[in-house]
């Protein structure tokens, strides 16, 4: 089996902090800046590639590649939905559940990394692969509080932003990879380390330099007692890393250092194709119905179909497909239903899986839990959260018939129906009952 890729391993390994994709590159790009709401592009290798951005005018400076055609600027139904949330993140360590903190360890066990560190951090590794994230300084979020609105617009206009990467930039991508940035957590010095191995028990040895009290030195990470150990680790931006950095004061600190992306937020949508046929509905099981596959808990870790280059250090990261878990909630959402777009967010994602380690068989752990879809008067699909006013579906009425054709005539033919509501391929009920 092949190893994954840094990166792949690091995201899926802290997804289920529910911060947000994590980013392995979280640097401002050289070209474009700083990850901005609105910004519009695609994931690579652990980091977010810049299109053009939704909110700002056609001729904005940071609009310099040009935007799609037909091309109309994303506008917050409210002033109000720009939110900001300050210190969001306030431990300095952030990790896997497949490790634990051991202790902050001193002096000679440092011999193991070669390093001159005078302080290193020890954590159990209880799976085959794990994540750690390092913050010297608070973590801040802002996010736009209109998620509703971000899929409206973004069925509307997918098309062309699809049609402005492939065509007019050239670049190898498919629709369902492109996103719409809806929110960003920023620091301003972080240190990261992911690691994979081919047994369950270990130790990860991180030299924290200037992340362990009373510490100094470089940062490094090794594994021990474990078999066939690959660990790749990064630490940034370089330039504050350096012992003689004096950090910045006041609100140009908060402007100018906080700028490093460690998570971001997300909207997908992906049209249907023609030759993709719609499923029959079978009615009447609710998923509490259904048995959970063994193993399906997603508690455990592996799988990708990427390699990692075993460097224990920044290292040549190789050019593989990067792990996007939502591109899969949306072909759910296609599969079991009529929609013509389906629009979700990483939230969508993370709501359904309450802080769990995504499965390895993500699909099938989604059609197993029978998410409930909902599709509106546009065509456009999502999927309901636990956390949505739907969230008791098993409680509505249910509608026994056999497809969905049948139940969209039964919804034009009641007045008191908002909307059709699929629960995987499972059952099908009407949303809205006075």
């Amino acid at each position: 089996m092949q190893t994954p890729a840094a990166h792949d391993t690091y995201a899926k390994e802290l997804w289920s902090l529910k911060h947000g994709h994590p980013l392995w590159s979280p640097e401002p790009s050289p070209a474009f800046g700083e990850v901005r709401l609105g910004d519009v592009g695609y994931l690579d290798e652990g980091r977010f590639c810049f299109l053009f951005n939704a909110m700002r005018p056609a001729g904005d400076p940071v609009n310099k590649r040009g935007v799609p055609e037909n091309f109309q600027a994303f506008v917050p139904p409210d002033p109000n939905s720009i939110q900001y949330y300050p210190d969001k993140i306030t431990q300095p360590e952030l990790h896997s559940g497949s490790i634990s903190s051991l202790s902050v360890s001193v002096g000679a066990s440092l011999k193991e990394l070669g390093a001159s560190a005078e302080a290193a951090l020890r954590y159990e590794c209880k799976q085959t692969s794990g994540a750690l994230l390092l913050l010297k300084e608070n973590a801040h979020k802002t996010y736009l509080d209109c998620g509703n609105h971000i899929k409206r617009y973004m069925a509307a206009h997918i098309e062309h932003w699809y049609d402005f990467a492939s065509e007019c930039l050239g670049i190898d991508v498919q629709e369902q990879d492109i996103l719409f940035v809806s929110g960003f957590t920023k620091t301003s010095v972080w240190a990261e380390a992911a690691f994979h191995s081919g047994s369950a028990q270990g130790e990860l040895l991180v030299a924290a330099g200037c992340f362990a009290p009373a510490a100094g030195g470089e940062f490094r990470v090794t594994m021990s007692r474990a078999r066939d150990a690959s660990v790749a680790s990064r630490i940034g931006p370089s330039q504050r890393v350096k012992k003689d950095y004096t950090p910045m004061d006041g609100a140009a600190a908060s402007e100018a250092e906080f700028d490093q992306c460690i998570f971001l937020n997300y909207h997908k949508a992906k049209r249907r194709k023609p030759w993709r046929p719609l499923k029959v509905i079978r009615a009447a099981a609710g998923p509490h119905d259904l048995p959970r596959p063994p193993g399906s808990s997603g508690s455990g870790s592996s799988g990708f179909n990427s390699t990692l280059n075993s460097s224990t250090t920044t290292g040549e990261l190789g050019s593989q497909h990067t792990f996007n878990p939502v591109n899969h909630l949306l072909d759910y959402t296609l599969d079991n239903s009529d929609a013509a777009v389906a629009c979700v967010s990483d939230a969508d994602l993370a709501d359904l899986f309450q802080g769990r380690t995504l499965p390895d068989d993500l699909r099938g752990d989604l059609e197993f839990q029978s998410a409930p879809i909902t599709v509106d008067g546009t065509g456009m699909g999502t999927v309901l959260s636990p956390a949505s006013d739907c969230h008791d579906i098993e409680e509505l009425p249910t509608v026994p018939v056999q497809s969905l054709d049948r139940l969209r005539k039964l919804q034009g033919n009641i007045p008191n129906i908002i909307d059709v509501v699929v629960v995987g391929n499972h059952g099908s009920f009407l949303r809205g009952f006075g």
